[in-house]
């Protein structure tokens, strides 16, 4: 029972020592600034399936369709977008709804972790970088703007004129 313990303890401590630990980088528009890329996009599917102990084919990327650049820009009208495998300062790519619309800002992968190209995109759990999008009434929600810590809900193109004072 005693060796039991000693060897959760162990995971426990090796997992706490390998988790993310970034500062937060803030709302939509601040950290909007610093990616290399923003887009409005759908999330077609999962790809890259990862296993941990305790889980059991979690998808480490997305491949997203390009609706509208809003910054920098993509190859393709489709993109893949690595998420976290465990142990980075990523979100979990099925945080992102398959067939749902997102604004996302991204940074593009630098080829240093297996699978991901240049080619391909990364998105980090530090800050707001990415709002739910509505394409049908055309709405963008979330933290969008400094000086609040409550979602806010603005029209498309008061948005876009918004990023784009920001990005000045």
């Amino acid at each position: 029972m005693r060796k039991m313990l000693l060897t959760w303890v162990g995971i426990v401590a090796w997992t706490s020592a390998q988790t993310c630990d970034c500062d937060y980088a803030g709302n939509f528009l601040t950290i909007s600034k610093n990616a290399d890329a923003i887009f409005i996009v759908r999330v077609d599917g999962y790809n890259d399936f990862f296993s941990w102990l305790w889980t059991n084919g979690n998808p480490e990327s997305a491949t997203f369709e390009v609706i509208k650049t809003l910054k920098g820009f993509a190859d393709e009208k489709e993109i893949k977008v690595f998420g976290d495998n465990g142990m980075l300062c990523r979100p979990y790519i099925d945080t992102f709804k398959k067939d749902r619309y997102y604004v996302v800002a991204l940074y593009q992968c630098s080829e240093n972790r297996e699978g991901e190209t240049t080619a391909d995109f990364l998105i980090s759990a530090c800050g707001e970088y990415w709002l739910d999008y509505n394409p049908t009434s055309k709405i963008v929600t979330g933290l969008i703007t400094p000086g609040t810590s409550k979602p806010s809900t603005l029209k498309l193109e008061a948005f876009e004129k918004l990023l784009k004072a920001s990005l000045r």
